[in-house]
């Protein structure tokens, strides 16, 4: 049906793509950007040694099947948004055509993960690896099937099932205050939080593997580590959003901009803990201590200063995302100079809060204009 298709391309299609811009910018920069050739990972020659063996098929199969559960998740959540609940008046249609569409819209969503693992069927059986081709077939069509039935049944269900179910067994053990939003990460987004660190650590392990330090110069541990500290962008956003939006108790507390700040700096470093302690893990002498806690403190600055930027006037995510690229970049052509980490960690430091207490408050005003404008 042509025209469940179309609101299924507006509704789930489009949304994934401009929201998750940043992890697709970061995933090509992976795997084009630091590769020699830029070509490699696509390149028959590395293809067909993969298709050769059963193992390494399964394994780029594993790395993709992350990449279901990333885009499973996203279906989830846009059939629990109130403005979506009509789609739940879609089992009313026939059933094949219900299937069909939510096969397509599955399909375009997992589009990137489809090309790859197709063109490494096809040159599989170009080298004579025809066991590849049936892996990738099962592969797709055992996802695909999985999906439509889970959606499916979901819609069936006539109702938006309440989020966090899997941690209700969990005690109720106090939380500090300033980690409430992680808390809200763990209750509300697991699945999000989850893909996020393993990505995060997975970058970091393989820059820290290939390049171990101290045997190797601290510069490639400081791009794998500037990487894994990049794609917590997202997460900063949502907890950005989470207090200012969600909560709002933070900004009726009696504290000044100091303390605020402080606490912000606090859940950024638990946050970077499961990143901290592979980084330290490799640290075999007292003399290679002290520059990876620089190196420490810098992704605890560097994400409090995305965090300032999402205070800017006129944010939109659009800018955030660029923001964020070119800070990237420049972050990386600095590591070419070796400049000392504690000094960029203190400059950082100071921005942040030069910028929080400068935004701070009139992010209120922005806050309070939007719901006045809501209520007329």
């Amino acid at each position: 049906m042509k025209e469940l298709d179309v609101v299924l391309r507006r509704v789930v299609v489009q949304p994934f793509y401009s929201q998750n811009a940043g992890f697709f910018l970061v995933s090509f920069f992976l795997m084009f950007g630091v590769q020699q050739p830029a070509s490699f990972l696509v390149s028959p020659m590395f293809l067909s040694g993969v298709a050769a063996s059963p193992v390494f098929t399964g394994l780029v199969l594993g790395v993709f099947f992350l990449y279901y559960l990333k885009c499973l998740h996203f279906l989830f959540k846009v059939l629990e948004l109130p403005q979506n609940e009509f789609l739940y008046l879609s089992p009313l249609l026939p059933a094949r055509q219900l299937r069909l569409s939510l096969a397509k819209a599955y399909m375009l969503v997992f589009f990137p993960a489809v090309v790859y693992t197709v063109w490494l069927a096809i040159v599989g059986v170009a080298s004579g690896n025809s066991l590849a081709l049936l892996l990738v077939l099962g592969y797709l069509v055992g996802l695909c099937l999985v999906t439509v039935l889970l959606v499916q049944r979901k819609l069936r269900s006539y109702r938006v099932l309440q989020r966090g179910k899997m941690w209700k067994w969990t005690p109720a053990l106090p939380w500090p205050p300033f980690l409430w939003p992680l808390r809200y990460f763990l209750h509300q987004e697991p699945i999000m939080l989850l893909l996020t660190k393993l990505l995060a650590v997975a970058v970091l392990l393989g820059f820290l593997q290939l390049y171990p330090y101290p045997g190797y110069d601290l510069r490639p541990t400081q791009v794998g580590f500037l990487i894994a500290v990049s794609l917590q962008a997202m997460i900063v956003q949502g907890i950005q959003r989470f207090e200012e939006v969600d909560l709002g108790v933070p900004r009726m507390l009696p504290m000044g901009m100091g303390q605020r700040v402080f606490q912000k700096a606090a859940l950024l470093a638990v946050l970077l803990l499961p990143e901290m302690f592979f980084l330290f893990r490799f640290a075999g002498h007292w003399e290679t201590v002290w520059p990876l806690v620089q190196l420490a403190s810098f992704g605890i600055g560097y994400l409090l200063l995305l965090l300032a930027l999402l205070y800017r006037p006129r944010f939109t995510p659009e800018g955030y995302l660029q923001q964020v690229f070119f800070l990237f970049i420049g972050l990386l052509l600095l590591f070419l100079l070796a400049p000392p980490l504690w000094l960029v960690a203190i400059v950082f430091l100071l921005i942040s809060f030069l910028l929080y207490r400068r935004w701070y408050y009139r992010y209120e005003q922005v806050l309070l204009r939007k719901e006045r404008e809501e209520e007329s």
